[in-house]
């Protein structure tokens, strides 16, 4: 059968088994997916959504997948199926929404903005309601005295994020009121990322929050005590959220690595313990994403030059490139089921499977109408997309 036809063929296939499942596609909604390159590709097409929303800010947490749509209206659907939930309105059209946090032990989810956190109940997308025991009714909106300019993260019944003026906030959600604050440098675009030390002789583990803010600081704060660990300052700021890798020393000793992507074209492994520079790539280009940290090696897309794999437990101060590959524009987001990276290109809107051992291509998949795709776990993932035509799409790993 020819290519073009057998194509055609798929696609029809294709609108024909979602119309015969309920979803109710057109011939005018395809996903435009060529089912033989997601084959090749070790995915499958699990299940779509159609959402009749313009859906943003994909957010996977626990069995759910939330999104918000342009009404500022916050919608949960089964992560499992795809079967939509509940819908919540929230924000007020006004200020951005930063983050969508789950938390199932207080049957809260809570929704950053600019100045307020919203929150409603997340088995049923309500306001929350009067507690029984105590009598208190938890609020719907908590006003923020630092302005939020980050995503949030949760970490130990806190809500941590980054603010206009610099600050690492701690909130407490459950109690509406800021913990602590801990000044970082100028005003924080990035997510704090919190980074587990390992386990000393005593059986304590180190937890760190790592924030970097637009004048180039990047601070190791300890979330129990809130006090500084390290601080290094970079020639210029950090764009995307800190990553960190495991990895063993010359003596056989686990040492957890910070490792920092910086606008100054710097690829940086920070020793979390004592904040010295394990080792450090200049590239050839400011870098704009979040190092990929897979085993022992470490993946870095440099806008305009290619993808990158770095050994992750190098001797060398000045790093170790493995290979450099200009055919690969994406970033690494996960594995597959044979341990081939999974490579998104969100401005081409492709999908590349690549041999880690050489870097090779070994199958390209066109996703035109995926404006964004996350995944579940960086190995072995699942993958959820929104599309251009209101649809939420699960691609999961094929056995």
């Amino acid at each position: 059968m020819p290519l073009r036809l057998k194509k055609t063929v798929q696609t029809i296939m294709l609108l024909l088994l979602f119309t015969a499942g309920g979803i109710g596609f057109s011939q005018n909604n395809s996903l435009n997916i060529d089912l033989s390159s997601l084959r090749d590709s070790g995915f499958k097409l699990d299940w779509v959504t159609n959402t009749s929303k313009d859906m943003r800010l994909g957010t996977i947490q626990g069995d759910s997948f939330y999104a918000l749509d342009q009404e500022d209206v916050l919608n949960r659907f089964d992560l499992t199926s795809g079967r939509w939930i509940w819908a919540a309105p929230v924000g007020n059209k006004v200020f951005d929404l930063h983050s969508i946090t789950e938390v199932e032990h207080q049957n809260a989810v809570y929704v950053l903005s600019d100045s307020s956190i919203y929150v409603v109940q997340q088995t049923t997308g309500n306001r929350p309601t009067q507690d029984k025991e105590t009598g208190h009714t938890p609020p719907y909106q908590m006003k923020l005295n630092r302005l939020a300019t980050s995503p949030a993260i949760y970490v130990n019944d806190s809500l941590i994020y980054g603010s206009s003026n610099g600050d690492t906030v701690w909130f407490a959600p459950d109690i509406g009121y800021t913990e602590h604050r801990y000044k970082t440098g100028d005003v924080i675009y990035v997510n704090p990322t919190v980074v587990l030390g390992d386990i000393d002789e005593e059986g304590r583990q180190k937890t760190a929050i790592l924030s970097a803010s637009s004048d180039g600081h990047v601070v190791a704060v300890d979330n129990g005590s809130v006090r500084k660990l390290w601080e290094t300052k970079l020639l210029n700021s950090v764009e995307a959220p800190i990553t960190s890798i495991k990895v063993k020393d010359s003596d056989g000793i686990n040492r957890t690595l910070v490792l920092i992507a910086g606008s100054d074209q710097y690829l940086r492994a920070i020793d979390l313990d004592t904040g010295y520079p394990t080792w450090k790539v200049l590239t050839q280009s400011p870098l704009t994403d979040s190092p990929a940290p897979i085993g022992n090696a470490v993946y870095q897309r440099i806008p305009n030059i290619g993808l990158a794999k770095f050994k992750g437990d190098t001797h060398s101060i000045s790093g170790e490139q493995v290979w450099l590959k200009p055919e690969i524009t994406g970033n690494v987001i996960t594995t597959n089921r044979k341990g081939h990276l999974i490579v998104w290109d969100s401005n081409s809107r492709t999908l590349q499977v690549i041999d880690p051992m050489l870097g090779g291509i070994i199958s390209t998949i066109a996703l035109p109408s995926f404006k964004s795709l996350l995944t579940d776990s960086s190995e072995e993932g699942t993958l959820y997309a929104i599309t251009d035509d209101q649809y939420i799409v699960c691609l999961s790993p094929r056995r």
